[in-house]
């Protein structure tokens, strides 16, 4: 966690969205068990917000469902690396008919700070917080090793 050009692994990023506040009836599925926890809750996520976390091709995003809106919206931050297509498909079956929604997305400018930029999005998404244009991957690991620090140390 440490090092600048480490990359998130799975572990660090679910520990850390377990810490955020999320809003009524909204829930974070993360990427290995949201499909089989959508196929055994298919009624249950009726009136939810959904973010599902991807890891596809060794990179991080997140795809945002709105249930109500019935609109379906992936943030990546090193857009084109995933197909969402099939995503879309698998999504419909459990929910209807889903509108694309384009997200403006913040890009990375390199090959590790995918899972920063899941993070930082989807926190300032919760939030209904516009990204910031100075927004420092670097700063941001510090904050979140920071906060996982505390956290281990209760």
């Amino acid at each position: 966690m440490e090092q600048p050009n480490q990359k998130l692994n799975d572990s660090i990023i679910y520990h850390y969205l377990s810490l955020l506040d999320l809003p009524k009836n909204t829930i974070i599925l993360h990427n290995a068990a949201w499909r089989t926890l959508l196929i055994d809750n298919e009624n249950r996520f009726v009136e939810t917000n959904i973010y599902l976390t991807i890891n596809a091709s060794d990179h991080w995003s997140f795809i945002f469902v709105d249930t109500m809106k019935k609109t379906w919206t992936p943030f990546d931050s090193f857009f084109g690396t995933i197909e969402y297509e099939p995503y879309q498909k698998i999504l419909e079956n459990f929910f209807g008919k889903l509108v694309y929604k384009k997200a403006e997305c913040l890009t990375q400018n390199d090959g590790v700070s995918c899972g920063l930029y899941l993070l930082y999005m989807l926190e300032c998404h919760l939030k209904n917080e516009k990204f910031s244009k100075r927004f420092s991957p670097r700063k941001y690991r510090k904050e979140i090793f920071e906060i996982l620090t505390q956290e281990l140390n209760k």
